[in-house]
C-alpha cells in the first residue's frame, strides 16, 4: 500500500511536467499557432486544479480505492488516445479530460501513503512526501524532453500511460476495499467558479505578457473573469455553500496552515528559476531539451541530501524550525546570486554543475518544512480538506511567477537593447573592428540581442534571490508548539472539528 501511494504521488508530480516539456513538439504536431498552442496547457491545468479541489468530495462519494483506480485508468486511456491525435480540437478536448483524471490522483494517493504507514514510520512520511514531489517534477521534465526529441511529440504520452496502468494494478492488488460511500450534495457552483478561476489564471500566465497585457481585449476579459470568479468562490465557500468542496474555514482555525500555504505560494513563484535556467540553456547556449533536463535532474541527487538533513536537524531539535527555514532561504538566495554571475553568453554547461548541486541542497531543505506546516498539527478529520490547499497553493505561485517574470524579462531585455543601440555606432571602436573583420550589421544585431537576453536572465536570477528572502518574515508567523512542527506526527486536539462534510 505504501509503495502504491508513493508511486501514485510520483506520477502526479512527473506526468504533467513530462507532457508540458513536450508542448512545443505537440504544437507542431497539430499545426497550431502560438495562440492556439497555449490552450493545450490551459485546458489541461484548468480541469487539473479544479479536480484537486473537488477530490475530497469525490473521495467521500466514490472511495479512495475506486477513485484512484478510475483516475489512473482514465489518465492512461486518454494518454493512449492522445498518442495518435493530429487534430487540435480533438487534442484540446482530450487534454481537458486528461487533466480531470490527473487532478483526482493526488488526494487519494497521499492519503493512501500516509494512512498506510505504521506508527513507527509515520514521522518519515512528511520528508518522503516532499522528496517524492520534488523528484517527480524534475524527472518529468527530463523524460518529456528525452521522449519528444527521440521519438516524436506523441511519445510524451506513452510513459505516463504505461506507468499509470502499472500503478493502477498495484493499487488494485494492495489497497483495501472502500467503505460504504457517503451521499453528499455536489457543490456545483463552487466547482464551476474554481474551474473558471484556474482556467482564466492559467490563460493570463500563458498569454498576458505575450499579448501586451491590458492592451489586448482577451487579457482584460480573462483578468475580469479571474478576479470575479476568485472573489465569488471565496465568498461562496465561506458563507454560501452548505457543503463547500474547498474548506477555506481552515485558514481561520490553523495559523500554521496559513503560513504554510503562503510559503508554498512563494516556493511556487521561485520555481520559475528552473524554467528560466532551461530557457537560458536552450536559447543562449544551444542545449537540447534532453541536456537541459539532465542539468535539472542533477538537483534530484542533492534533494536526497537537503530534505533529510533539514528533517533530522529539526526533529532532533538541533535547529529550530524557523532557523532552519531562514538558513535554507539564505542558501537558496545565494545560489540564485551565483547563477546570476555565471549566466553569460560564453558560459559552459559544466560551469553550472556545482552550483546546481548546491542549489538542490538548500532548495530541498526549504521545501521540506512546508508540508509539515500545512499538514501536521491538524486533527485527522481536517487532513482530507488540507491536502488540496497544500497542493493548489504552489501552482498559484507558479502562475503568478510566469506573468511577473516574463514581463520583467521582456522589459529588461528591451531596456538593454535600447542602451546598446545608442552605443553601437561606427564611431565605437569595437563596432568598427567587428565590421572591419567581415562582420555584418545583421550579425552585430543578432549578437546584441542575444547579449541583451542574457543580461535580462541574470537580472531576473538576482530578483528571484531577493524574492527568496521573503521567506524570512514569514517564519516569524510560525507557531512552534511543544511537539516540533516538522516531526510529521499530527497532534489531535481535545475536540476535533470536521473539516468538510466529506471529511
Amino acid at each position: 500500500m505504501i509503495v502504491a501511494g508513493v508511486f501514485a504521488l510520483f506520477l502526479d508530480s512527473a506526468t504533467p511536467n513530462l507532457i508540458n516539456t513536450g508542448l512545443p513538439f505537440l504544437q507542431g504536431r497539430v499545426s497550431a499557432t502560438p495562440d492556439e498552442g497555449s490552450w493545450l496547457l490551459t485546458t489541461f491545468n484548468a480541469t487539473y486544479y479544479a479536480l484537486i479541489g473537488l477530490s475530497p468530495w469525490l473521495y467521500a462519494c466514490v472511495g479512495r480505492r475506486r477513485l484512484l483506480l478510475i483516475s489512473l485508468s482514465g489518465f492512461a486511456l486518454t494518454s493512449l488516445a492522445l498518442f495518435s491525435v493530429t487534430s487540435l480540437d480533438v487534442m484540446l478536448v482530450l487534454r481537458s479530460v486528461q487533466g480531470a483524471f490527473a487532478g483526482a490522483i493526488f488526494v487519494p494517493a497521499a492519503l493512501l501513503m500516509f494512512l498506510s504507514l505504521p506508527p513507527a514510520l509515520l514521522p518519515y512520511g512528511i520528508p518522503a512526501f516532499a522528496l517524492v514531489a520534488l523528484t517527480g517534477a524534475s524527472s518529468g521534465a527530463y523524460l518529456g524532453g528525452f521522449f519528444a526529441e527521440t521519438y516524436g511529440a506523441g511519445s510524451v504520452f506513452i510513459p505516463g500511460a504505461i506507468a499509470t496502468v502499472a500503478v493502477a494494478a498495484l493499487v488494485a492488488l494492495a489497497a483495501p476495499s472502500d467503505k460504504k460511500p457517503e451521499r453528499i450534495p455536489f457543490d456545483g457552483l463552487g466547482f464551476m467558479l474554481s474551474l473558471l478561476m484556474f482556467g482564466s489564471m492559467q490563460y493570463l500566465a500563458n498569454e498576458g505578457e505575450r499579448r501586451d497585457w491590458f492592451n489586448d481585449g482577451s487579457v482584460v476579459l480573462a483578468t475580469a473573469l479571474c478576479a470575479c470568479s476568485a472573489l465569488s468562490l471565496i465568498g461562496w465557500e465561506l458563507n454560501g455553500a452548505r457543503y463547500p468542496h474547498l474548506n477555506m474555514h481552515l485558514f481561520a482555525r490553523f495559523a500554521n496552515l496559513r503560513v504554510g500555504a503562503a510559503l508554498n505560494v512563494l516556493l511556487g513563484f521561485l520555481g520559475y528559476g528552473i524554467t528560466l535556467f532551461v530557457l537560458f540553456l536552450q536559447q543562449s547556449l544551444g542545449a537540447s531539451a534532453t541536456t537541459s533536463g539532465e542539468m535539472i535532474l542533477l538537483r534530484v541527487a542533492t534533494y536526497l541530501i537537503g530534505i533529510p538533513l533539514a528533517y533530522v536537524l529539526i526533529l532532533k531539535k538541533i535547529l529550530d524550525l524557523r532557523i532552519a527555514l531562514i538558513i535554507a532561504a539564505a542558501g537558496t538566495a545565494l545560489s540564485f546570486v551565483s547563477f546570476s554571475h555565471l549566466v553569460t553568453s560564453t558560459s559552459a554547461l559544466t560551469s553550472f554543475v556545482l552550483i546546481s548541486l548546491i542549489f538542490g541542497v538548500f532548495f530541498g531543505a526549504l521545501n521540506q518544512p512546508t508540508p509539515s506546516l500545512v499538514l501536521t498539527g491538524l486533527p485527522p478529520t481536517a487532513l482530507l480538506a488540507a491536502l488540496p490547499i497544500y497542493k493548489l497553493s504552489a501552482p498559484i505561485g507558479t502562475m503568478l511567477s510566469f506573468g511577473v517574470c516574463e514581463t520583467f524579462l521582456d522589459h529588461r531585455t528591451a531596456l538593454v537593447q535600447s542602451r546598446q543601440a545608442a552605443a553601437e555606432t561606427l564611431q565605437n571602436p569595437s563596432v568598427a573592428s567587428f565590421i572591419a573583420h567581415g562582420g555584418t550589421p545583421g550579425d552585430l544585431a543578432s549578437l546584441a540581442n542575444g547579449q541583451a537576453a542574457v543580461v535580462a536572465d541574470a537580472a531576473l536570477m538576482f530578483m528571484l534571490a531577493l524574492a527568496t528572502l521573503l521567506v524570512i518574515p514569514l517564519t516569524f508567523l510560525i507557531q512552534v508548539k511543544k511537539a516540533p512542527a516538522a516531526s510529521g506526527q499530527p497532534s489531535t486536539p481535545a475536540k476535533s472539528e470536521p473539516a468538510t462534510a466529506p471529511a
